[in-house]
């Protein structure tokens, strides 16, 4: 190591001169490998530091301009041991910078040495200590060098106060604490600085205290301290995290009126917030201010954009997105790419995908293992087997090794197809490469047994997997909960959630939510009523997904007034009604034949901006078609065509149910003929309609022509079918009807299938225990002679019922 150079204040003596004999103050020289000494004062004759003599000490660095940490210390531990000892504002000197570069643990230990030798820190080594220990994670110690301080007759100041709201602040370890402390730091009339305030609204955002947070906000102008971006932006991020989108524009009109002006991290979060609400019109609007105020977005601000446009199935939206990004002068990041393929992929469109790896390789930006994992569960959703094993071959050769990541997508994609056995085989490999195991991985194959109905195999492998040591998280909880809920196993539930209470995870709102959803499906209301209860007791705001649960079993049990109420109680408390909400009230008020308030309620949908899906326009087809008021159902199906949602196969057959019912088989007829024109799918059910409606009006030939289209449409007879017909068989005319198709069924081959599913379902039905039941006469249908040789049929029409 070469020599300091030192200048002197007062003319040095010949001869080697002691480092420990000077006052000395850091002074930074041209030259980059050191930090110099000026030297104040020296006292020649004694060679020693006087009180307040000594302020700092030679830093050395390397040749790149890096702190040599071992010189500090090794110069540190010498002074140590220098006679007499030198200041304490030395040794905090030498600790400052090792402080700066989070060498906590070892500030932390060199200040042991001096407390061993009974050296007395004063207030900046103490406060430098706390900081250490809030950094470490081990606030309750910061604390304990307070009352230390006290007992040294120094008094904690607004920087001892700061050092602990930060270390409480920090990971959100107490959050409480760290609000009460800043009170009584207030109370004290000491100046907290832009960087508490900073803080503390940040953390309190992040537990959820947002009011508080944004009353802190408001609680600065009247103090020295002015609010900056940095605090609007805290607390608007919190506000959008908790969907409060009116509040967070408020505060973000009311930074603008105190001259704070936005920066780009302001509008990229409210982009975010609204994004998560698919409030479209919202996004473009604060994206053309944007530009308007000159304040060019991020790219993290075009992948917020990207990323919820493809979540909302904007897929044409996003090549404009793209062009906008690409105008501002941004070259896309391998981040951006893959948020890109990730899209894609979600979206189906995995062709897309692929040509955006080419691209992203044209470009030179080289796919990462998250690529891979992308694309190979994008290929895995559309069972593309071949390709993800050609994916994972690429991914080896180019040096990534199949990672948890990528065998918990396979794990995922097997129980999807119910494979369980290869999905376990996959974990087995895992285990051999001797790859953890997490709790995606647990949680994905726990799903799987789940789905299939295994619940003793599911909570095996739960059990395992605390067995191992991996924590269980909500989310693996909330499937168990789902799985023994559709068994009705709700003993095990309750001690499933009694487990969740007791040592964690805490239960989360999505958590009650599905405990609230399935209860109220089995029309358990008073349970649920329990759970939402319980939910309140935890402080748990209820949204729009548990409203709609209650809503929905108040609906299943007639209770509509009920339900009615709960539904104003939700629009009160600021929650927005979905889709799925109003299709609930108006099946409900269907039910009970109240179709006046069904129309209102749709009409109030549109009125909110809310599109009724199919589901919804199906429900009030149907409720007119049960009337009889089959022009208005008419009316209602133009309507949807309008809106352009086409109808399905529901909506045909219910309308053509609704024209037979009131013996309007030519109308039946055209609508059977427009939705196969519109290429709908045929189902049993269609051709019931018609075969009911036309054997009620006695047309037995059109009866045998749609029996004819039934068979030619490759559409298998349902039990339905059978009990139509069997009750055609039991009608008095029914020999007379068919009698010439019986004399001429040698001249016409073409029918024989058809008389065969005839005469055979009597025997079918017959067959089954239904005279026990009481709901056919116990003389049953007879058996004519030509029906004895189409006997042999009968296992054929009983694989159509399987069917």
């Amino acid at each position: 190591m070469a020599k300091p150079i030192l200048h002197l204040n007062t003319r040095l003596q010949k001869g080697i001169i002691s480092f420990s004999s000077f006052q000395f103050q850091l002074q930074l020289q041209s030259q980059p490998r050191f930090y110099y000494i000026h030297l104040s004062s020296y006292h020649n004759k004694t060679h020693s530091f006087s009180q307040h003599s000594v302020c700092g000490f030679l830093y050395s660095f390397d040749k790149d301009g890096n702190f040599d940490c071992n010189y500090a210390l090794s110069y540190f531990d010498k002074l140590l041991y220098t006679k007499p000892i030198p200041h304490i504002t030395v040794f905090t000197s030498i600790l400052k910078p090792l402080f700066k570069m989070q060498q906590y643990s070892t500030v932390i230990l060199q200040c042991n040495k001096l407390d061993l030798l009974s050296v007395s820190p004063d207030s900046d080594m103490l406060n430098m200590i706390i900081q250490c220990y809030c950094h470490l994670g081990f606030v309750h110690l910061g604390f304990s060098l307070v009352g230390k301080l006290m007992k040294l007759g120094l008094e904690p100041d607004i920087f001892s106060c700061t050092c602990l709201i930060h270390g409480l602040c920090e990971n959100n370890v107490n959050v409480d604490a760290a609000a009460a402390l800043f009170r009584k730091a207030v109370n004290q009339g000491w100046e907290v600085s832009a960087s508490t305030y900073g803080t503390l609204i940040n953390s309190l955002c992040k537990v959820g205290q947002v009011d508080y947070a944004v009353r802190l906000l408001r609680m600065m102008r009247f103090t020295s301290v002015e609010p900056s971006a940095y605090h609007y932006n805290a607390a608007i991020d919190g506000l959008c995290k908790h969907r409060l989108m009116s509040r967070a524009e408020e505060l973000f009109c009311d930074m603008i009126r105190k001259g704070v002006t936005p920066d780009v991290i302001t509008y990229t979060t409210l982009i975010w917030g609204y994004c998560n609400l698919g409030q479209w019109d919202d996004v473009w609007r604060l994206f053309q201010e944007m530009f308007d105020s000159g304040i060019k977005p991020h790219v993290y601000t075009f992948t917020i954009l990207i990323h919820g446009l493809f979540r909302d199935g904007k897929v044409r939206e996003v090549e404009c997105v793209i062009d906008s990004m690409t105008g501002c002068g941004y070259a896309p990041d391998a981040v951006f790419y893959n948020t890109l393929i990730d899209g894609f992929c979600k979206g189906g469109l995995i062709d897309k995908a692929q040509e955006i790896l080419e691209i992203m390789k044209a470009k030179g930006i080289a796919a990462s293992s998250v690529t891979y994992n992308i694309l190979i569960n994008g290929y895995s959703k559309l069972r593309r087997l071949d390709t993800v094993d050609s994916l994972l071959n690429e991914m080896s050769q180019k040096g990534f090794s199949p990672n948890t990541v990528t065998y918990s997508t396979l794990v995922d994609m097997l129980c999807d197809e119910g494979r369980i056995q290869e999905a376990e085989e996959i974990i087995k490999l895992m285990i051999a490469n001797n790859l953890d195991l997490d709790t995606v991985t647990y949680t994905t194959l726990v799903h799987g047994y789940c789905r299939m109905g295994w619940m003793g195999k599911a909570r095996e492998i739960f059990e395992i997997m605390i067995s191992k040591g991996v924590v269980a998280s909500t989310v693996t909880y909330s499937i168990l909960i789902n799985g023994y809920c559709k068994i009705n196993r709700m003993d095990v539930v309750e001690h499933l959630l009694k487990e969740m209470l007791q040592k964690g995870p805490t239960p989360d709102r999505a958590t009650y939510n599905t405990l609230v959803n399935m209860l109220c499906k089995a029309r358990k209301i008073h349970e649920a009523e329990s759970i939402i209860k319980l939910m309140l007791d935890e402080n748990f705001k209820l949204d729009t997904v548990t409203y709609t649960s209650l809503i929905n079993g108040y609906c299943k049990i007639g209770l509509m007034d009920k339900a009615q109420e709960t539904f104003q109680i939700m629009i009160a408390k600021g929650l927005s009604a979905n889709v799925a909400t109003y299709n609930i009230l108006v099946n409900g008020y269907c039910k009970l034949g109240r179709t006046d308030v069904a129309v209102a309620l749709l009409k109030e949908m549109w009125k909110k901006g809310l599109t009724p899906d199919i589901v919804t326009y199906n429900m009030m087809v149907n409720v007119l078609c049960k009337e009889g008021r089959t022009k208005e159902a008419e009316n209602m199906m133009e309507l949807m065509i309008n809106k352009n949602i086409g109808p399905d196969t529901v909506t045909y057959t219910t309308l053509i149910n609704g024209y037979c019912g009131i013996g309007r088989m030519d109308k039946a007829q055209e609508t059977f003929e427009t939705m196969v024109s519109k290429g709908c799918a045929l189902d049993a059910a269609t051709f019931n309609c018609l075969i009911r409606g036309y054997f009620r009006v006695k047309r037995m030939s059109d009866v045998m022509a749609n029996l004819k289209a039934m068979f030619q449409n490759g559409v298998a007879p349902n039990e339905t079918t059978f009990k139509i017909l069997y009750r055609i068989c039991r009608h008095r005319q029914t020999d007379r009807w068919f009698r010439p198709y019986l004399k001429h069924q040698s001249s016409r081959p073409h029918l024989e299938p058809l008389l065969n599913i005839w005469v055979c379902s009597t025997s079918i039905l017959w067959s089954k225990d239904w005279r026990a039941s009481g709901s056919v006469e116990t003389s049953g249908p007879k058996v004519t002679d030509e029906s004895q040789s189409h006997k042999g049929d009968i296992q054929t029409c009983r694989m159509c019922l399987k069917k």
